[in-house]
């Protein structure tokens, strides 16, 4: 941007109220923009802890639905429409949105994750405005907004049309640029922009492997898709080995109790911890004394920053090999690149425990990359350039009056369609002679808040009960092929012993055919010399 402009930026949840990088990244990148001098307003929603207001440039005036909701009524009217609020239409929510547009005059919409506060329906609205828009992607927001959103209901939207694809994406990596477009509505401009590390000034307060033992750590939501339960099994594996000049640390919130659980099963308590969530500064500065940062993610983690910010700090990241993260950086120069399974992560780290990798060498180039093209800085001037000047003065000549009319009228219009599905639903294997009954929504609202819990709790029970019956048949047959995996691989590994001995020997026998017949050619061609 050639001059300072006023960006208005939509998020459904602003740190400290958070559930992960998304967020972080709204907060940063917002504060980013106005360090390069310009002028942001950020709208969310409503913190449940204690908050600083940012100089007045974050409004938390939205409402959020979905999020945070503890009980499934996801099949009965109350749970359609809170998905309804969430994904489709708040309408207080649009309109608050077009009042900031009206009064801040920006001259471009930043927009982060906007699941929970009525995504689509803003989405309309900004686009009616026709002032340029942006979606910050970190995860595949349109295929979250449209997740059992029905046909009729997009149509309304036009989100088959053009909804989507009047404005531009500034998406985290290649693999979540494509999963978003395998969504299948059309889409607008689309970059390729990774969200940088922001990292402090910290240089490594440990030399690598000091004293003999390995610290790897590892920081995150706790739980399957993120890959503790991989670390746990390869910490294992180290162990069963008999190499124990290592230790583990485990770093935030989720499966705290079960993972705890699961360690001292295993017998890891000694080597394996998990001591809860830290601040990011305190992170940085443990992984400052760390080795190693694993990262066994699932393969379709969008861009999270993590493992690039522990490599700002000389940690080097040992990382699923397809993730989105694993885009910007080099096997074997900057991270160990694995295959997603704990024998593969086993295999890497037990590299690392017998010194066979230079983490010196990789740590210093996880560094350059970490504060030269990934840093958070290059990130914010790819930003910057994308968004591009626009003109504050299409806000001021808005007709807001009739914008605000046309969103009340949408809301209504896709408020009908929805009442008339939960009509469907309810009619469905009833006889004619039944009465007619008020829709799940309306008999449920009816009733005091009491009386719904009261309601809810036994199926809510019965529920809890037959998942964890279900789950423990589970773990019993992940345990039994666990073992016979074990079994299968130690087999392969005599196997590949015994061929590796077999190839020596008939090597061997190639070397002393090569001489003999050396021998007999020389003697051929100088008889007894």
């Amino acid at each position: 941007m050639e001059r300072a402009v006023r960006i208005l930026v939509i998020s459904d949840l602003l740190p400290p109220r958070m559930l992960g990088g998304f967020e972080l990244a709204c907060r940063n990148l917002s504060q980013g923009l106005r360090d390069r001098g310009h002028e942001v307003l950020v709208l969310t929603t409503a913190t449940d802890r204690a908050a600083p207001e940012q100089d007045g440039w974050v409004d938390r005036c939205l409402a959020l639905h979905e999020l945070f909701v503890n009980v499934n009524l996801e099949d009965d009217g109350i749970g359609r429409l809170n998905r309804f609020e969430s994904r489709v239409s708040t309408v207080g929510n649009s309109l608050i949105v077009l009042d900031r547009i009206r009064s801040f005059a920006p001259d471009h919409i930043l927009m982060f994750n906007l699941f929970g506060i009525g995504g689509i329906g803003i989405l309309d609205t900004v686009r009616r405005t026709g002032i340029p828009w942006t979606l910050n992607l970190g995860d595949n927001v349109p295929g979250a907004l449209l997740d059992g959103t029905s046909g009729a209901i997009r149509e309304l939207y036009d989100v088959p049309g053009g909804l989507f694809a009047s404005g531009s994406y500034a998406i985290v990596s290649e693999t979540l640029r494509d999963e978003v477009i395998a969504t299948g509505v059309p889409l607008g401009p689309v970059e390729v922009i990774p969200r940088g590390a922001l990292y402090p000034d910290l240089a490594r307060t440990r030399d690598y492997r000091d004293g003999g033992v390995t610290r790897f750590v590892a920081a995150g939501i706790l739980s399957p898709h993120k890959g503790v339960d991989l670390m746990i099994d390869a910490a294992a594996g180290l162990v069963e080995q008999g190499l124990d000049g290592f230790r583990l640390e485990i770093y935030g919130d989720g499966l705290v109790d079960h993972y705890r659980s699961r360690i001292a099963e295993r017998g890891l308590t000694g080597f394996v911890s998990i001591p809860g969530r830290v601040d990011q500064r305190r992170l940085f500065e443990i992984h400052a004394g760390s080795d190693a940062f694993l990262f066994p993610t699932w393969e379709r983690e969008p861009g999270a920053s993590a493992p690039v910010e522990a490599a700002s700090v000389g940690c080097v990241p040992i990382m699923t090999a397809d993730c989105g993260p694993a885009e910007y950086l080099v096997d074997g120069v900057h991270t160990l690149k694995i295959a997603r399974n704990a024998h593969a992560l086993a295999d890497a780290m037990a590299r690392v425990v017998r010194g066979e990798v230079d983490l010196a060498a990789l740590g210093a180039a996880g560094r350059r990359i970490a504060r030269g093209d990934l840093s958070f800085s290059t990130s914010v001037e790819r930003l910057e350039a994308f968004l591009g000047s626009g003109d504050h003065r299409v806000a001021l000549k808005l007709d807001t009056d009739a914008i605000a009319a046309e969103v009340i009228r949408l809301d209504d219009a896709a408020r009908r369609v929805l009442l008339d599905e939960l009509r469907e639903g309810k009619q469905m294997g009833e006889s004619e002679a039944s009465p007619p009954r008020a829709s799940a929504a309306r008999r449920i609202a009816s009733l005091p808040a009491r009386a719904v819990r009261r309601l809810i709790r036994p199926a809510i029970s019965a529920e809890l009960a037959e998942q964890r019956d279900f789950l423990r048949e589970q773990r019993s047959r992940i345990e039994a092929d666990r073992e016979a995996l074990a079994a299968r691989e130690a087999q392969l590994a005599e196997r590949e012993k015994a061929m590796n001995s077999l190839t020596r020997a008939v090597q061997k026998d190639i070397l002393a055919t090569n001489r003999r017949i050396d021998w007999l050619e020389n003697e051929r061609q100088h008889p007894g010399a």
